[in-house]
């Protein structure tokens, strides 16, 4: 057992003292993070910025329907199925605008 000790890449242990609530609040943020408890503590304690976005795989997949939706509304006004080219050339870059904002907030989290 002393064997394994000494190949730890972190041997320092640091104990804290919280309330009941605040117990179940550290829980609660540990378990929205996807992260285990000591990579968390780690990270919030050395100031590194830890993001959770409630919802956001469901944001990311409807946004990815909403984009093939798009697509295939545009394909049909290029073949003059629809007329509504402008509007959803407009839509289209807006919807850019918002997939590129997302993949920001995923590569924070990552």
């Amino acid at each position: 057992m002393a064997e394994n000790k000494d190949k730890r890449t972190r041997p320092k242990q640091i104990v804290i003292r919280a309330t009941e609530e605040e117990f179940k609040q550290i829980k609660n943020k540990v378990k929205k993070s996807k992260l285990t408890q000591n990579k968390y503590l780690l990270q919030s304690a050395l100031d590194k910025e830890i993001i959770v976005v409630e919802g956001l795989k469901d944001l990311v997949l409807e946004t990815k329907r909403i984009g093939v939706n798009l697509n295939q509304l545009t394909k049909l006004a290029h073949q003059g199925q629809v007329n509504c080219k402008e509007e959803l050339e407009g839509i289209n870059r807006e919807l850019v605008e918002v997939w590129q904002s997302l993949r920001q907030l995923i590569q924070k989290q990552v």
